[in-house]
């Protein structure tokens, strides 16, 4: 009774999970027991998966890294490493893996847990793209274009920003600094802050401003 019970929970917590499952061997990384989700998700059937080893889906620059880990946390629970995988029909995935030690047939063996994360890292390479190219057109303006948080702090200024502050104050401002820069005149700084207290409290605006002279750089009008 408490061997049937044994199996029906083993098959309702593996063989039937939805997320891709399988173990394998320690010492030779063969394929001992795979789910149906993982047969789904690969392409493999279940005899052919039993007739490879994870040398045979893994990215072959990711081979000598996974060798290392599963020998250095051989007695720990591995989670969330990120590896290439490669499906039946030849495409690369990325998953996140975790896994732990268990005793399977009576061999030294790791029980994994598959999470394919290919579409987030598809996601954030596009928006790492799109970033890259808003930077380089921000940066290919003679605009003085420039972000703060609501401390005021610099989140991002073009080359153009920092550029001009440089060639007024000369100082080399940078992300993270505070937007109000000693070198500036308090009249100018306290100008700034009420404009930027408007914007960071929602209210959008166009409006002229005059910068004084300061240093040998010459008072000019310029739009913001």
């Amino acid at each position: 009774e408490n061997i049937k019970k044994s199996k029906e929970q083993y098959e309702l917590l593996f063989l039937s999970n939805p997320q891709p499952m399988w173990v394998y061997e320690a010492h030779t990384f063969k394929f001992l027991e795979v789910n149906q989700a993982a047969i789904q998700h690969y392409g493999y059937t279940k005899d052919e998966f039993l007739k490879l080893s994870l040398y045979d889906i893994a990215h072959a620059d990711d081979i000598v890294p996974m060798i290392l880990q599963s020998t250095e946390n051989s007695l720990l629970q591995i989670n969330d490493f990120e590896w290439r995988h490669r499906k039946k029909d030849g495409e690369i995935i990325w998953v996140q893996v975790s896994s732990h030690g268990v005793n399977y047939q009576n061999k030294k063996a790791r029980h994994v847990l598959i999470h394919d994360i290919t579409e987030q890292k598809r996601h954030l390479a596009l928006l790492e793209e799109e970033r890259a190219n808003t930077i380089a057109l921000i940066n290919s303006t003679d605009d003085l274009v420039w972000s703060i948080d609501q401390d005021a702090r610099l989140v991002f200024a073009n080359e153009a920003y920092i550029n001009f502050v440089k060639l007024v104050t000369g100082v080399s401002i940078k992300i993270g600094d505070s937007d109000y820069v000693d070198s500036y005149p308090a009249e100018l700084n306290e100008n700034r802050r009420n404009l930027n207290n408007r914007a960071l409290a929602g209210e959008s605006f166009s409006i002229e401003i005059y910068t004084p002279d300061i240093g040998k750089h010459w008072g000019i009008w310029s739009e913001t």
